[in-house]
């Protein structure tokens, strides 16, 4: 009796952990949402200073287990106010669930095992003005994200964009969705993430599909791989890149004193199938153009080639039978193109602040 009575006392403490816990982090949320709402507006105004975007909270209902809001966007645009934005008020809306902390069991349904603040899950509300969206979608979801929250700081996400079918000016368009899988820790600003394109089709006609993934943290930044693939080849760029970046974290304001950005060296690559490009080429001009595939077929190469000859003129691009290939090497002030030194300034018109990288001045 004493040993089960003495277990029974312990799952007792246990569960009241969990339930005062599950209280607190719903109290913690509540309070902390509209500073972190106030702080992400604040960065789409400097990031997106052109378009006036705003996110608003429309509804926030916070119960024991888990809390519900909605939030709105708006967009003013270039050349509109208030009074006649873009995107009025309530015509794009999300739906967000908290699950609370400490152990909310959408994390653990997801394989997310551990403590966390909170299981987040978001998704695209049907409004009116999102109805055909949700009718590409198949009567779906269209785009949804699940994030979940430690109390350390650090976050896994994903983002699910569902396969889309829709008819624009009389033509049909098949996207087969996207999913992006990312971490990400305040403390030392580390981001990872990957992104899988399924393929997109234009009136039957395939365009292919890719990927992109990135990581990043103050200090560097690396591209591997930036992919589109069709059946004729694939279009690959890999890029890293070290210096000093801005931080990169939406839920915080930008940092006044941040150092100025500077880059000390990069390696980057671009390879693209021809095969590939005659392929798109073809398509854009039967697209854009209503050429006939057969003239398109004839048309296409020659279009590449006229590209691909000014590329090679000018040292940006080289010719290796299969491929058009740019390969670029800078560090310490010095710049090659191909395996060919150049003038590095003529990087650092084209990346402000490349001249205050520690390695050295350009020549």
């Amino acid at each position: 009796m004493k040993k089960s009575a003495i277990a029974g006392g312990i799952a007792v403490v246990l569960v009241a952990g969990w339930l005062g816990g599950t209280w607190y982090t719903g109290k913690r949320l509540e309070a902390e949402a509209p500073e972190r709402l106030a702080q992400l507006n604040q960065r789409l105004v400097q990031v997106y200073p052109a378009y006036g975007m705003k996110i608003e909270q429309l509804s926030y209902t916070r119960g024991f287990f888990s809390s519900h809001a909605r939030y709105g966007l708006t967009m003013v645009g270039k050349d509109r106010d208030a009074s006649n934005p873009a995107l009025p008020a309530g015509v794009l809306q999300v739906d967000v669930t908290a699950y609370h902390g400490p152990l909310p069991l959408q994390a653990l349904a997801h394989g997310i095992v551990g403590p966390r603040l909170a299981w987040v899950h978001s998704e695209i509300v049907q409004t009116d003005a999102a109805k055909p969206l949700f009718e590409a979608a198949h009567g779906k979801t269209p785009v949804s994200s699940n994030i979940a929250l430690s109390y350390g700081g650090k976050t896994q996400s994903t983002l699910d964009v569902a396969p889309l079918d829709f008819t624009y000016k009389g033509h049909k368009i098949a996207f087969g969705g996207a999913q992006s899988h990312s971490k990400f820790n305040r403390s030392t600003q580390d981001l990872q993430s990957t992104t899988q394109f399924a393929s997109l089709s234009y009136d039957g006609a395939d365009l292919g599909g890719g990927q992109v993934s990135i990581k990043a943290n103050p200090q560097s930044l690396a591209i591997d791989p930036l992919l589109w693939k069709t059946d004729k080849g694939e279009g690959r760029f890999m890029m890293t890149a070290k210096g000093q970046f801005p931080r990169n974290d939406p839920g915080q304001p930008a940092d006044a004193n941040a150092v100025t950005p500077s880059l000390d060296s990069l390696s980057a690559k671009l390879v693209l199938s021809k095969a590939m490009l005659n392929e798109l080429a073809a398509s854009y001009l039967v697209i854009a153009q209503g050429m006939s595939q057969q003239d398109a077929d004839k048309a296409a190469p020659r279009q590449v080639n006229g590209v691909a000859g000014v590329g090679m003129m000018l040292g940006l691009v080289r010719d290796d039978g299969t491929n058009l290939v740019t390969d670029v090497q800078y560090g310490k002030g010095k710049l090659s193109i191909n395996g060919h030194e150049r003038d590095a300034g003529e990087l650092e018109q084209m990346l402000p602040g490349l001249g205050n990288e520690s390695g050295g001045n350009s020549n």
